[in-house]
């Protein structure tokens, strides 16, 4: 809330700013007033423990909105259309964000809510090793075929587009793999039957 017990984020939409003005981004938040804290590691008492990394989560934030706006543009200018160009290009105004420390003294804040919220990641490690890269994900190819033979995956990004983690690509991905179980059972078998029995 803000001063008057005004909000201070009136209706703000989740994509842009009310005005269209600028996008929605940390540094957004911070000058609407809204108190960027590090991320909560334990509950102490009335306090959170905090990491102090605002500026560090602010600056990653900002560098892949950077490379995905960078990418945006490539691929449609790879694909030979013109991109229209922002005018300012986008940017996060990093003066704007500041570091909080680790601790949040819940009533001397007034903090009397608290929304918990995470983000989530899938967990490959039920595969073997070699079929994911040096960060966990699978290796693959548009965004359905594994590192191994008979390994298909639905709803990976491909790399080139974000289409395949669309709900609407998941009847084609279906339709893509059921092919390729089909294919591996040909030539695994030397019979077209189908691979389903009665």
């Amino acid at each position: 809330m803000g001063a008057g017990g005004t909000s201070v984020l009136p209706g703000l939409p989740v994509t842009a700013v009310r005005d269209k003005s600028g996008d929605l981004n940390l540094a957004t938040l911070a000058a609407k007033g809204v108190v960027l804290v590090g991320s909560a590691r334990a509950a102490d008492g009335g306090s959170l423990v905090l990491e102090d990394n605002v500026v560090a989560v602010a600056e990653e934030s900002a560098r892949s909105f950077r490379e995905a706006t960078d990418l945006i543009d490539t691929r449609i200018r790879q694909r030979g259309f013109v991109a229209p160009e922002e005018h300012p290009a986008p940017v996060v105004d990093m003066d704007r964000i500041a570091g909080f420390g680790e601790r949040l003294d819940l009533a001397r804040h007034r903090v009397t809510s608290i929304v918990w919220c995470t983000g989530f990641g899938p967990d490959y490690r039920i595969l073997p090793a070699h079929v994911l890269d040096e960060h966990g994900a699978p290796l693959q190819q548009k965004g359905l075929l594994g590192a191994l033979p008979g390994l298909y995956y639905a709803g990976l990004p491909d790399g080139n587009s974000l289409a395949p983690v669309a709900i609407s690509a998941s009847v084609e991905n279906g339709r893509f793999i059921a092919r390729q179980i089909h294919i591996d059972h040909v030539l695994r078998s030397g019979t077209s039957a189908s691979v389903i029995t009665p």
